[in-house]
């Protein structure tokens, strides 16, 4: 089923939607995009579906299934594969067609049919522009979004399928679930390719979700917020540049370009290159091709006539094996990147506890007033980000960077004088403890020798190993000078002084 525009009730004036979309949305005006109340229309209502450990709802998908196994072979065909006509689905596409007078669009717009039907996806076309030049495409795309935000959670779709009107659907019997990420990885809301030269933004799957939002909207408030950036490639070179920033860039995953979004071959060349469609590829993509649409018609020609070298079912194409390899690599990425994460989790705590140490020691004497507040802060986002993204390697990293930038300016040289008059107080105390294991009676206090000697090993070791470490070194300085005498240590302090 195709919906069009119109089912999105779009007229008036489009305004900041909330405060919450970002300040740059509200700067923005979009002409033409004010959402009314009436909802879209999409096939038969949903089922239940199972909740799953990483929070968000969905029912048992081909994604599902198929991660959960090792190999290809064992993988279980998703339960609607195969039927002439799916109920139901949880993601749906996303386009635009204005000049419907073209029959090449047209007729490209219509080889999607049978894939929609086969899957039960719902296709939403913006027929006519919202806003100027390419931009309609990212305000359509956050209209849809928007859309799906608004319903309970168990009754919107999941993901949308965004692809450009000079796209043809190759092979309808490809389930757009395969490509979705494992469900290990909930923080991934955007897949999307990139070719040779840069990331193309022509066919790409969006989560929908509060990040997505965010980002369609930073898009389109590109060229008012940020005029610095040349926009080369208009909406796809800021949809680009914004994946650079830390507010985005950890949130997409670019996966291998044929998937998906496979480019234009000559139809009689058998040769397999990366990023160009082979027969079995769910569609084929015309970016800047010359005399695109005489090259289109010949791909739409073959797709109109369903040719069972091209039609291939989903378990005789690579796709079971390119994913699974895929998604494994992944993976082992991933474990590396919780590992790094666990140690950078506890070096911030140990710097946020030593940091809070060091500013009730100099509490009221060194650091007061604007200083001080300034290290609170950064100890503040340390902690947030230890109890909200522990497992974000880049937001730890910057958070800790901040906070020792924070503390290393306002208290470093507090802490060098600390550090001196510690420095002093150790080797009194191990000067100390060695005069004692000198004058003793090695046969009368056979513990007390063993006892200082276990300490100065222990001091030894923690100064060398932690010197920064100064709580610790506290706690074995006073083992210490028990062990070895405090009037012997005050005698040593004295010829240090």
């Amino acid at each position: 089923m195709i919906f069009t525009a119109g089912d999105f009730n779009i007229s008036g004036k489009f305004r900041a939607l909330s405060a919450a979309l970002t300040a740059a949305f509200a700067l923005f005006a979009l002409k033409r995009l004010l959402l009314g109340s009436a909802p879209l229309q999409y096939p038969p209502p949903v089922i239940p579906r199972a909740t799953f450990g990483n929070g968000f709802s969905r029912r048992p998908s081909f994604n599902t299934y198929y991660h959960q196994y090792e190999s290809p072979q064992d993988m279980v065909i998703p339960r609607h594969y195969g039927r002439e006509v799916a109920t139901e689905s949880l993601i749906g596409k996303v386009t635009i067609l204005f000049n419907e007078k073209d029959p090449t669009y047209i007729r490209a717009l219509q080889t999607h049919e049978a894939h929609n039907q086969r899957f039960g996806y719902p296709m939403f076309v913006l027929r006519h522009p919202i806003l100027e030049n390419i931009w309609s495409k990212p305000a359509y795309l956050l209209a849809a979004l928007l859309e799906e935000m608004r319903k309970p959670e168990g009754n919107r779709l999941e993901w949308l399928f965004w692809v450009d009107a000079d796209t043809v659907l190759m092979n309808p019997k490809i389930p757009l679930d395969i490509f979705l990420p494992p469900f290990e990885y909930p923080h991934i809301h955007l897949l999307c390719t990139q070719d040779p030269r840069y990331i193309n933004n022509g066919v790409f799957f969006l989560r929908v979700h509060p990040w997505s939002i965010k980002f369609i909207s930073a898009i389109i408030a590109s060229p008012v917020l940020r005029p610095e950036v040349k926009l080369e490639y208009r909406d796809q070179t800021a949809f680009g540049e914004l994946l650079k920033e830390k507010e985005f860039g950890g949130n997409y995953i670019l996966v291998p370009q044929r998937w998906f979004n496979a480019y234009q071959r000559e139809l009689d060349d058998d040769q397999q290159r990366g990023f160009q469609i082979n027969r079995g590829d769910l569609l084929v993509h015309f970016p800047g091709v010359p005399h695109r649409d005489k090259r289109m018609r010949s791909f739409i020609d073959r797709a109109e006539r369903h040719l069972p070298e091209w039609e291939l079912e989903v378990g005789n194409t690579t796709l079971p094996r390119e994913i699974t390899e895929f998604w494994a690599q992944e993976h082992e990425k991933l474990a590396r990147t919780r590992d790094e994460a666990v140690k950078l989790a506890e070096e911030a705590e140990v710097l946020v506890k030593r940091t809070e140490g060091w500013l009730e020691r100099f509490s009221g004497l060194m650091v007061e007033g604007a200083s001080r507040d300034r290290i609170l802060l950064a100890v503040d986002a340390l902690k947030r980000v230890l109890y909200e993204r522990e497992d974000d390697v880049g937001a730890l990293t910057n958070a800790i960077g901040n906070l020792r930038q924070a503390s290393g300016e306002i208290l470093q040289p507090f802490m060098e004088a600390a550090g001196k008059d510690l420095t002093k107080r150790v080797y009194a105390a191990v000067v100390a403890g060695r005069d004692t294991l000198a004058t003793v009676d090695e046969t009368k206090h056979t513990e007390l020798i063993e006892e200082v000697k276990a300490k100065i090993a222990a001091m030894n070791e923690l100064v060398v190993k932690a010197p920064e470490d100064i709580d610790n070194i506290e706690r074995k300085l006073a083992e210490l000078q028990n062990a070895a005498g405090r009037e012997e240590v005050g005698k040593v302090e004295e010829k240090v002084e």
